[in-house]
Order: structure tokens, then C-alpha cells, then sequence
């Protein structure tokens, strides 16, 4: 009986985590925590960590290290603490047999529909769009609001989107209805590259569809082109892009800024400094200020107005752990890459693929929410008892 209630238990703590995206952040490690002592008391001895736990921690261990090299700096702590969510998402998920990763994956599209929903709400009837119009402004308001950047919103979206084409078992036609709010929050959103991945994925996914006629295929190869030019149409997708193609790079004094000449004022500023100490890095905790030195060359005071940092996840492994901890993670991902090829563990390689994408303009190790995704996803569908697997 007794196990039937902590089942219970552990099934809301699990739908709660799911929502992670709008939780607060000092939320979600305590929910983590109640779900591995209810693993403890349920099942002890799969508590404690296997090869496969420790195979994923890879990333960790060079932010670990790196950090070590770098002397310990306190800027550094709180992106090496972050690496002990993973960890207790992998070892909760380790040695799974039941159906809790298939809860977590229709937990979080469902919670994505609701915050898209109440994102929805909160546009109506705040009314930003008559006083910002479908701008970056919009975005600035999302993000004052809800106190999260409306890139990760995307990133998160994108990912769910994708996951819920693919598992979800409602009928196609419901299933366009709900995208449809899906592809309009998106388009709000704004975030760029998450879009792209997403394209890239579905065709990529329709490709391997071998069992689905090749009409059928030809004809889902041309629509999500066509959905994609639509969304990049819209008013916030198209100021967003349309900063690509107008960039200016001359960084003068008193030039506004768009987030795409940020970002490559960053990415130059980066190169750089790596190019400075290429071979052994400078540390986790000394990344931000080497680059903070190398912006002050722009005279732009924008720069400084956050807390920047590469804006590229293989940049910042390099600039942090050198060639040695840049050269590391690649092979981590390359593994992973033909492991799922190799096991035609389909879902695995998309996830693989939409996460290397979205990594190559932000740095998700960093953060709470990237790590978050990255353990739940990654380590459910590399567990081999996992139902999910293929």
C-alpha cells in the first residue's frame, strides 16, 4: 500500500518538474531532491550510480576541471553546481523499466501548451501590442514579466513541438489545431535559431519516415519550408532576421544595437581570446572577464549592460578547458551521435540534433533551464530498459 501512495507521490512531483520552464529556479532542485529520496526509499540499491550516469557526467567533469585550472574562481561555482542537477536527473532515470520518462515528455508538452496559453493571455490583455507593436519590445515585455528570455521560451517550444508530433497519438488533423498556438507563440517568441533546428529536424524526420509513402513525404518536404517562410514573416521573426541582413559591425559609439550585432561582437570577441590561449584555457570562472577586457575595445556600453557570455557552447568550452576540453565534448557528442544511429534510436538522434543546433548561439550548459532539458531528455532515452527507446 505503502508503495502505491509513493508512487502517487513521486508521479506529482514528476508532472511538476515537467513545467520547469516557468518555475522558479531555486524551486526545481528541491523537487529533485524529494524524487531521489523517494527512489532511495523505494528501490536503494538503484540509487547508486552506473557507468551510464557517469558516461554522461563527461561535460561535467571538464567544467570541473577547467574550473579547478582556473583557480577556483567564484564567478565559476554556480555553473559547476549546475552540472549536480544533472547528475541527480541521471540518477534517477538510471535503471528505469516503467513509464516515469513517458510522464516527464507528455508533462512538459502539456505544460507548454498551458504557458503558451497564458503567454497568450498575458498579451491580450496587457495590450503590448498597442504600445510596443510586434517588436523586440514585445520580447523585452515577455521577458520583464516572466522573468525568463523569450529565446529559451522558443528553444523549450520548439522541442516540444517536435516531441509532440512525434508521440502524441491524437489524430493529425487535432494535432494541427493545438501547432497552430504552438507556431504562433513561436513566431512571438522570436528566437531564431530554435526555429531553424526545428526545420531541421522535422525534414531530417521525415526523411527516415521509410514506412510513409514517398507522395506523402515529398508533400510534408514541401510544407515545412512554406510553414517556416511563414512564421519568419511575421512581424517579430522578421525584425528578428531582418537584423542579418543589415548587420553593421563598426561598433561606433553611440550605434544602437541589434541582438544579432551583439552576439557577433561577441562571438569576434571570443575567437580572440581563444586564439590568445588556445591550448589550455583560461578557466570557468575567468571566462567573463577575459571577454568583458576585449569588449571595452568597442566603445559600446551595451556590451556591458548584461552579463555576457560566448554565446556558443563549443566557444566557451574552448575559451574555458582549452583544446583539450573543447576537443572532449566533441567527441562526447559524436558518440552520442552514432550511438543513436547505431542503435536506430531515432528520437535520440533528434534530440541530439536540435540540441546541437540551438548550442551553437547559447550557451544551455549554463543555465538552469539547458541543463534541465539536456538531463531529462538525454538520459531517458540512452537508459537501454527505457520503453521510449525506439
Amino acid at each position: 500500500m505503502w508503495r502505491k501512495w509513493l508512487n502517487l507521490i513521486e508521479t506529482g512531483f514528476l508532472v511538476i518538474l515537467a513545467g520547469f520552464i516557468f518555475l522558479p529556479n531555486a524551486f526545481l532542485p528541491l523537487i529533485l531532491v524529494a524524487l531521489l529520496l523517494l527512489r532511495a526509499i523505494a528501490e536503494p540499491r538503484n540509487v547508486i550510480p552506473s557507468k551510464q550516469s557517469m558516461f554522461l557526467m563527461i561535460p561535467a567533469f571538464i567544467t570541473a576541471l577547467s574550473w579547478a585550472l582556473g583557480g577556483f574562481e567564484s564567478a565559476g561555482r554556480t555553473e559547476v553546481e549546475l552540472w549536480g542537477i544533472a547528475f541527480g536527473v541521471f540518477i534517477y532515470l538510471q535503471h528505469r523499466s516503467d513509464n516515469k520518462l513517458h510522464i516527464f515528455q507528455q508533462s512538459f508538452i502539456v505544460w507548454s501548451f498551458l504557458q503558451a496559453l497564458l503567454l497568450l493571455t498575458f498579451l491580450a490583455f496587457t495590450d503590448p501590442f498597442g504600445s510596443f507593436g510586434f517588436s523586440q519590445q514585445v520580447r523585452d515585455a515577455i521577458q520583464n514579466q516572466f522573468q525568463i528570455h523569450p529565446t529559451y521560451i522558443t528553444a523549450a517550444w520548439c522541442w516540444a513541438l517536435l516531441l509532440f508530433w512525434i508521440r502524441s497519438k491524437l489524430k493529425p488533423s487535432h494535432k494541427i489545431w493545438l501547432s497552430v498556438l504552438f507556431l504562433f507563440m513561436i513566431a512571438i517568441t522570436g528566437g531564431k535559431m530554435p526555429l531553424i533546428a526545428l526545420a531541421i529536424c522535422a525534414i531530417i524526420c521525415v526523411i527516415r519516415q521509410i514506412t510513409l509513402p514517398l507522395k506523402y513525404r515529398l508533400a510534408l518536404l514541401g510544407v515545412i519550408p512554406i510553414l517556416v517562410m511563414l512564421i519568419a514573416s511575421t512581424p517579430v521573426m522578421q525584425d528578428r532576421f531582418s537584423e542579418i541582413a543589415s548587420l553593421d559591425m563598426t561598433y561606433s559609439e553611440g550605434q544602437m544595437l541589434s541582438s544579432s550585432e551583439l552576439r557577433v561582437g561577441i562571438w569576434k570577441c571570443s575567437i580572440e581570446s581563444i586564439l590568445e590561449s588556445p591550448w589550455f584555457g583560461a578557466g570557468i570562472g575567468n571566462t567573463r572577464l577575459i571577454l568583458e577586457n576585449c569588449f571595452e575595445h568597442y566603445q559600446q556600453v551595451e556590451f556591458f549592460e548584461g552579463e555576457y557570455n560566448s554565446h556558443n557552447q563549443f566557444m566557451h568550452y574552448w575559451l574555458a578547458g582549452g583544446v583539450l576540453g573543447v576537443l572532449i565534448l566533441s567527441i562526447f557528442f559524436g558518440y552520442l551521435l552514432w550511438t543513436s544511429l547505431k542503435s536506430k534510436n531515432e528520437i535520440l538522434l533528434y534530440f541530439l540534433i536540435y540540441f546541437l543546433m540551438i548550442s551553437l548561439t547559447e550557451n544551455y550548459f549554463s543555465r538552469q533551464l539547458g541543463i534541465m532539458m539536456w538531463a531529462f531528455f538525454i538520459a531517458g532515452w540512452t537508459q537501454k530498459q527505457c520503453p521510449l527507446r525506439n
